[in-house]
């Protein structure tokens, strides 16, 4: 395997871009381009042979449970009065590319991480 790549996305336009939702829909979800540290991380990785349909479902699997609220710090779970509200920093994409073992063959494709910090507020 090769040098990893990193890149930083928007959350918030990458969830417009995924399910076309608008700022009153995701209103519960604020974006901090400067927080990288949070009270946990959603991490999420796949192997695959570069297509970017994989990459795109990735994204969707770091923020699904942000847009459903239905993350929440593990330490401190919510209980039924509470609303969830977050705080996420950018979603970390680190990528590289060479040979990966995708369904038990070995061919050439790229293995990627995604990481977003998140801090989880409970709102009475």
């Amino acid at each position: 395997m090769g040098n990893w790549t990193r890149e930083r996305l928007n959350p918030i336009e990458t969830i417009k871009m995924l399910w076309g939702l608008s700022d009153e829909q995701i209103s519960h979800i604020k974006y901090d381009p400067k927080m990288f540290k949070g009270q946990y991380n959603i991490n999420r990785q796949t192997s695959h042979d570069g297509t970017l349909f994989f990459t795109v479902e990735t994204m969707g699997r770091v923020l699904y449970r942000i847009v459903n609220m239905q993350s929440y710090f593990t330490l401190n779970p919510p209980n039924d009065t509470v609303e969830l509200k977050y705080v996420i920093g950018p979603i970390k994409v680190m990528t590289v590319f060479g040979k990966v073992d995708v369904n038990g063959r070995n061919i050439s494709g790229q293995r990627e991480l995604m990481s977003m910090p998140v801090i989880c507020e409970h709102v009475k």
